[in-house]
């Protein structure tokens, strides 16, 4: 199992998995920092991908919220942890006591990992990562979604995209539009995977 410790590592690894994975073509969905990496595979040689579809990304911008990152990486308890996934979703939902103690456990076991990972992204609360120049070049079309209360990176990022891509700029929407708005994230990916 590879542990990736820098953002290049990991585009690599998640493009070798995918690689690994695929035959025809496909819909590279990311969100967030996923988004970031997806953005940076979009033109992998041999990588068939014929839509790409970013989810409150990365990359498009100067400010992140640091202190979701921090809290994330040292949230040492339940409790802790929880206060920070809330800040994801509008509606402030928090998952199960199980789910976070699981969560807070994997975070444990690859601390070091994650924290350079991070540092690698984000540093004082500004982005390190661009992707811009990616969308620019991509060879396939490009949907974002973004929620318009994203209380980690701020909505008006996706402004910035290129002007062909589809922006899709959801009132009421959290960091995770696949949670606050799983229909209309449903829709774009499906309508992504339709493009012939």
């Amino acid at each position: 199992e590879a542990v990736a410790d820098d953002f290049a590592s990991l585009v690599e690894s998640v493009g070798d998995a995918v690689d690994g994975a695929t035959e025809g073509p496909i819909v590279l969905v990311g969100h967030s920092f996923r988004a970031a990496v997806a953005a940076h595979l979009v033109d992998r040689p041999c990588l068939p991908v014929q839509a790409l579809v970013l989810l409150a990304p990365l990359g498009l911008g100067t400010e992140i919220e640091q202190r979701f990152l921090d809290g994330g990486l040292n949230g040492h308890t339940a409790e802790a942890l929880g206060r920070e996934l809330s800040k994801l979703s509008a509606s402030g939902a928090v998952p199960s006591d199980a789910y976070l103690e699981d969560l807070r456990a994997r975070i444990a076991a690859r601390r070091a990992a994650l924290v350079a990972v991070c540092n690698g992204v984000a540093v004082r609360g500004v982005q390190q990562v661009a992707i811009r120049a990616r969308l620019d070049a991509a060879p396939c079309p490009v949907a974002i979604v973004h929620g318009r209360a994203d209380e980690i990176i701020p909505w008006q990022h996706a402004l910035n995209a290129p002007p062909r891509a589809a922006l899709h700029l959801a009132p009421h929407v959290g960091h995770m539009p696949q949670w606050d708005a799983t229909a209309l994230t449903t829709e774009v990916i499906a309508r992504a995977a339709a493009i012939s």
